[in-house]
């Protein structure tokens, strides 16, 4: 299946050869493609992760979000690493975290599951 390019994707592709970024177009579609896949992936991945949460709001399986309740969570992670045991990629901090006062709707505390500490950590579900 023959497509055939705008002179934009045209003049795009030929600026990112010229910068030597890749040898031609086939590898800069290539990876523009390689891009896509993973930007989709990961997409499906997050709505995921937000079904989880919408109906664990729905169920009222929410705890107020504290910096003691941020401490414990990576407590928890920290101690399971150390054990060898499983934690959930969600959870693993990838930055200094830095709580947000006033996150949450109207100013209020933002909410997170309960499970995030045990159930989160272990990849485990109430609902599973």
């Amino acid at each position: 299946m023959a497509q055939q390019l705008t002179p934009r994707h045209e003049a795009l592709i030929e600026q990112i050869v010229a910068l030597a970024q890749h040898a031609d177009a086939d590898e800069v579609i290539d990876e523009a493609f390689q891009l896509l896949d993973e930007r989709t992936r990961r997409l499906r991945w997050l709505r995921a992760e937000l079904r989880v949460a919408l109906d664990q709001e729905v169920r009222g399986d929410l705890i107020d979000y504290t910096p003691a309740t941020m401490e414990r969570l990576i407590a928890e992670a920290e101690e399971r690493s150390r054990r060898g045991l499983p934690v959930r990629d969600a959870v693993k901090p990838t930055g200094p975290l830095q709580p947000r006062s006033g996150s949450g709707p109207d100013g209020d505390p933002p909410t997170y599951p309960r499970e995030v500490g045990e159930a989160a950590a272990t990849g485990l579900r109430r609902d599973a």
